[in-house]
C-alpha cells in the first residue's frame, strides 16, 4: 500500500498527457508529472517516488527526494514566516517545495491550511 510522506516502489498503471499514473491501492491512481519522471520508463515499469500533496491537496509522485520524511528529523531553512500561518521551511523538494510547521505540528503539504485546535506561530 501507498504511503503519503514516504518512498514508495509504484507501478506505472497508464501514460496519459500530464504524466504517468501510478498504482497507489487503496489511495487510487498517483500522478507522476512528465518533467519528474525519469526517463526509460513505461507503463507496468516500477518507479521509486516520493508522495505528497500539492497547493490544490492533489495526491502527486515525485522522483526527486525531500531532505526528510514522514518519521524523520532534519535542519529545514524557515523561508518565511507568516504571523497567524505559520512558518514555511524549503524541504528540498522542487515539485513541492514549502512545508509549513504550524504550532507543534508538521503539515506535510506544500501550504498550511488554518488550523482551530492549534496556534499558529
Amino acid at each position: 500500500m501507498a504511503e503519503l510522506g514516504k518512498l514508495n516502489l509504484l507501478r506505472v498503471a497508464r501514460q496519459a498527457t500530464p504524466g504517468f499514473y501510478l498504482e497507489g491501492g487503496d489511495l487510487g491512481d498517483i500522478l507522476l508529472p512528465f518533467k519528474l519522471a525519469p526517463s526509460g520508463i513505461d507503463v507496468g515499469s516500477e518507479v521509486n517516488v516520493f508522495l505528497h500533496r500539492d497547493s490544490e491537496d492533489r495526491l502527486l509522485a515525485t522522483t526527486e527526494r525531500p531532505k526528510a520524511m514522514v518519521g524523520e528529523f532534519a535542519a529545514l531553512r524557515v523561508v518565511s514566516v507568516t504571523p497567524g500561518l505559520g512558518a514555511f521551511l524549503d524541504w528540498g523538494s522542487l515539485s513541492a517545495r514549502w512545508m509549513c510547521a504550524c504550532s507543534r505540528a508538521i503539515v506535510w503539504s506544500p501550504m498550511c491550511f488554518s488550523m482551530r485546535s492549534r496556534t499558529a506561530f
